[in-house]
């Protein structure tokens, strides 16, 4: 899962919200995490993730060091949402053509 959070937020751990997605009891994952060219990597036996430190953008990498996607923008507007300080976020990725990414709030 990532979390996306606007950079001032204080965020520790995703909360528990309900999720809406479908659910399977995963093995935990402890990735490798190294830091290195303004990068924070995470590494798993299957996959490299990694986050651009000064703007938190995310890329995801098979083993062979392939980019899979890649976030290529992100901005959060504050809105008011029924009485609540909130953002609306936007995202913008790196895909073919014929793909199509799900889970983002469409």
């Amino acid at each position: 899962r990532v979390a996306h959070v606007p950079q001032h937020d204080n965020f520790t751990a995703v909360d528990d919200r309900v999720s809406l997605i479908a659910e399977k009891d995963w093995e935990p994952v402890t990735p490798t995490i190294t830091t290195a060219d303004g990068h924070t990597n995470f590494t798993t036996q299957n996959l490299i993730v990694s986050v651009k430190n000064k703007t938190g953008e995310v890329q995801f990498f098979d083993l062979d060091g392939h980019s899979l996607l890649q976030e290529t923008s992100s901005t959060f507007e504050p809105v008011i949402d029924m009485d609540h300080a909130t953002y609306q976020v936007r995202q913008a990725w790196n895909v073919d053509e014929d793909e199509s990414l799900f889970g983002g709030g469409e």
